[in-house]
């Protein structure tokens, strides 16, 4: 294999199979990469240290490239869209925590350490491979020369009389792909930093605003990976509105009603927060740049909004393991994160706490005001790896949460599901089943003059949904007043807990505006 014009031809196959690896979710494209012939062709033509030189720059190009398409593999499984380094990098430490948490400390580290390695190994082997060009011979010269120039005549051949054939030049586009990428997000943040001295609600009365809702607790639930996947996918769809559908005839025993609409969610598959962001502020932050700018801006968020009409403001957030300092934007009088919580129990892996524990604690800081409270909640029983599944107990004996630890240790492990696919949409949806289970029971428990708002953060990840291009997530309005439904948008609402498929859809960033003009006199 030492021959330079075999090495020459295992250069030139490495450089064609990284050119066109698919990405997530997607198959293989078949494509003959003109790149691979080319960098070949070119490093023929040199000697000495301008060929040394030349090699080297080939191979930390190609590193760089392989990195990108192992980020755009990571993000497309996890939030269904490519990497966008200008925004996401800031994001490798979040996503080190949540595979750590999904497959365990020891497999995470091991599928890294063996990216790591095997791209180490694929580079020296490239390296060596590519030093057959220096002295391949007048022949092979000739060849890689010739098919270069075929091949891009073939390519021109191809694009300007719409022929189809299968030559491309991948590697390319895709960078430049990205390159464009880049430019439209910093065009977008620069239109986003305009948007932010511009308050919709500016010309809204602050002496009437939430009037409607004096005297009610308002609860704010976000629900993890709940999307319009969950209610309409044929594997999920018939379960949950089974269950929904019971949860609705339970609500209105206890004379209660429920409005509920579409809204379209900033990310998809993880990236909670920027759903948060963008329903709390009325801002579009789809990205980590955004929802940075969002932080640092004097945007009123919709729980100072609630803070200054008189309303106590609470955050319960056991997903927050870690300082948060991004909360004081938020404008909360308490916040409780995953050890303010009280939670002595076993984890369920990377869920710190069944969501009835949450919302039990929930219940008993709220009990204990003397005004109303405004608090937002994260549901997080419906996040991934999705096993242990927890059921509910009886709410007086939660406790400190020990009554859970025999649920947190059954089930199978992360990396037992994980190795199926069946078997991780079948653990996702008896996560959505007992987060609806736990809702149902506690609104028609505890649903007095409360008023819920429960929205789904996003889509679940692809590896849930096998799509990437629905970005349309719930949102349910239920309380024990019914006439105060009736202030809401019809062209965007309806009865019960389940909203038709083609009902309009309106952006997360919207809600703050829309809910505080509709229960404001």
């Amino acid at each position: 294999m030492n021959h330079p014009n075999l090495r020459c031809v295992l250069a030139g196959l490495i450089l064609a199979v990284l050119a066109i690896l698919p990405e997530a979710g997607r198959g293989w494209t078949p494509v003959i990469a003109i790149s691979a012939p080319a960098i070949v062709a070119g490093l023929s033509v040199m000697s000495g240290r301008l060929f040394q030189l030349a090699r080297l720059v080939v191979v930390v190009l190609v590193a760089l490239f392989a990195l990108l398409r192992i980020a755009d593999y990571g993000a497309g499984r996890a939030y269904g869209r490519a990497f966008d380094p200008l925004v996401d990098m800031g994001l490798l430490p979040a996503a080190w925590q949540l595979a750590r948490g999904t497959l365990g400390l020891m497999p995470a580290a091991l599928i890294l350490l063996g990216l790591l390695v095997g791209l180490v190994a694929l580079l020296g082997l490239l390296f060596w491979a590519l030093g057959g060009a220096r002295h391949p011979g007048a022949g092979p010269r000739r060849f890689w020369l010739t098919a270069t120039l075929v091949l891009a005549a073939a390519l021109g051949l191809a694009r300007t009389t719409g022929l189809g054939l299968p030559i491309g030049a991948p590697a390319v586009e895709r960078v430049a792909a990205h390159i464009s990428q880049a430019r439209q997000t910093y065009a977008r943040l620069e239109a986003f930093e305009a948007q932010l001295a511009r308050d919709p609600l500016a010309d809204l009365d602050a002496g009437t605003r939430f009037s409607a809702l004096a005297g009610q607790d308002v609860m704010i639930w976000f629900v993890e990976s709940y999307g319009r996947a969950t209610l309409y996918d044929a594997r999920y769809g018939p379960t949950v509105r089974k269950r929904l559908a019971a949860v609705g005839a339970d609500l209105a025993e206890q004379q209660m009603a429920a409005r509920s609409g579409w809204l379209i969610s900033p990310t998809y598959g993880g990236m909670s927060w920027l759903a948060h962001g963008a329903l709390l502020s009325g801002l579009w932050t789809d990205n980590q740049k955004r929802y940075d700018a969002m932080i640092d801006s004097d945007r009123v968020s919709l729980n100072r909004l609630f803070r200054q009409a008189g309303w106590t403001t609470i955050a319960a957030v056991p997903a927050i393991m870690q300082d948060w300092p991004e909360a004081a934007y938020f404008g909360f009088d308490t916040i409780y994160d995953a050890h303010g919580l009280g939670y002595r129990g076993r984890r369920f892996n990377w869920v710190t706490m069944p969501d009835q524990f949450t919302l039990n604690r929930v219940r008993q800081v709220v009990g204990g005001l003397e005004q109303p409270a405004m608090v937002e909640v994260s549901l997080i029983s419906s996040h991934a790896p999705w096993t242990p599944i927890p059921h509910l107990v009886d709410w007086n004996a939660i406790d400190d949460g020990h009554i859970f630890d025999a649920q947190a240790l059954a089930g199978d492990s992360p990396q037992a599901v994980w190795s199926d696919r069946t078997r991780v949409r079948a653990q996702y949806l008896k996560s959505i089943d007992y987060v609806w289970t736990t809702l149902g029971d506690y609104m028609t428990r505890y649903g007095d003059d409360t008023i819920f708002v429960i929205v789904g953060d996003h889509q679940p990840a692809p590896v849930i949904t096998g799509s990437r291009d629905d970005y349309r997530v719930p949102i349910t309005i239920v309380t024990d007043r019914p006439a105060l439904l009736e202030r809401l948008d019809a062209r965007y609402w309806q009865p019960g807990l389940v909203p038709a498929d083609d009902l309009p859809a309106r952006g997360m960033d919207t809600f703050r505006e829309t809910f505080t003009r509709a229960m404001s006199d």
